[in-house]
């Protein structure tokens, strides 16, 4: 496997560029060595070969304290024991206001595309229909002295599976976070 990262900052912009090919398998770090496997249907890890790119752009813009980040990252897997291929593409923007020197405001769009091809498809654990997510939200930080921070946010996921029967769905959340940084 390999990678590469770059990144680049020019005053109030930076920029960033990543890409990796790796050999890896489906068990998505969960141990998979249980004989349910990791998709809790009986299926065992499978090999893939994994190709991923991003690339991502910050700037400081409107005032100091508005920030506006776009990012766009790719992945694709191609299973080396059966004939199916994934991809994947996301988009996000994210518009930031920093509320304090500790406190912070966010607002987030993005969307992620997912799709299946080749003959073993259909055998999938997800059936092998493309379909789309949509999240959109709004979130508040604070942080504390001593590195802990908490998050309240409220967040709108739907997902979109146009070619099947199956219908997508609609979920609203609210939720919070207590995070600890070391």
């Amino acid at each position: 496997s390999f990678g590469i990262n770059v990144g680049f900052v020019d005053g109030r912009h930076q920029w960033m560029f990543g890409a990796s090919k790796m050999l890896t398998d489906t068990a998505t770090g969960n141990g998979a060595g249980d004989s349910i496997g990791n998709d809790g249907l009986g299926r065992l890890p499978e090999q893939i070969n994994r190709e991923q790119l991003l690339a991502s752009w910050r700037a400081i813009l409107i005032c100091d304290r508005c920030s506006v980040q776009l990012t766009a990252a790719m992945t694709q897997d191609d299973y080396l024991e059966k004939d199916m291929q994934t991809g994947n593409s996301q988009y996000s923007g994210t518009f930031s206001y920093q509320t304090s020197p500790v406190s912070s405001l966010e607002f987030n769009y993005s969307t992620l595309k997912l799709s299946y091809s080749g003959s073993d498809r259909l055998s999938s654990s997800v059936g092998g229909n493309d379909y789309t997510f949509t999240y959109v939200s709004v979130g508040y930080q604070y942080t504390f002295a001593n590195q802990v921070s908490i998050e309240t946010f409220l967040r709108r996921e739907e997902r979109e599976q146009p070619s099947t029967l199956r219908s997508g769905y609609t979920e609203n959340k609210i939720g919070t976070a207590l995070n600890y940084r070391f």
